[in-house]
């Protein structure tokens, strides 16, 4: 268990404020794009584009908001074995929806919205690419962390 004398708490404590200040940075951001977007004469047409490109934040927001949880939870003293499994598969699927929004979604329904002529089927994007399979491995590595946890406490059990 985490106590909030050990390094991990300490590290967390300090951790908490820094994960926060990016959070706001990039809320702050997405709302002057949005802004910006309704202040434009054709305000429609560009907040539904700014709306298409901006759609993968809400994913990776989702990621660094989980980890913002765990790191309170984690000051707080809440153990690995419960914390851990939850906070990686939340941040795993964060960061692979968000890359296969990256990737797929946005380009699709900016051809959609923009007509077949523009735009591919698809955005080849290394980065969001190698962050949506790091996502999946997350999740993956949850899970076995959760066995892991489900056998401990069955050989102390036992024992």
């Amino acid at each position: 268990m985490a106590r909030s004398g050990t390094p991990i708490a300490r590290w967390s404590l300090w951790l908490r404020p820094l994960i926060s200040s990016v959070l706001l940075l990039l809320i702050s951001v997405i709302g002057l794009d949005l802004y910006l977007a309704l202040q434009a004469s054709s305000s429609r047409q560009a907040l539904g584009f700014v709306l298409l490109v901006r759609l993968p934040i809400v994913f990776y927001l989702a990621a660094i908001w989980s980890m913002r949880l765990a790191t309170s939870q984690l000051a707080q003293g809440v153990t690995f074995d419960r914390l851990l499994p939850k906070m990686l598969t939340r941040v795993g699927w964060a960061l692979a929806l968000g890359a296969v929004s990256s990737v797929l979604i946005s380009p699709l329904l900016q051809r959609a919205m923009l007509g077949n002529h523009f735009g591919g089927l698809a955005a080849f994007d290394p980065a969001a690419i190698a962050v949506g399979l790091v996502g999946l491995l997350l999740a993956i590595l949850a899970r076995l962390l959760e066995q892991a946890a489900d056998m401990r406490s069955e050989l102390d059990e036992i024992l």
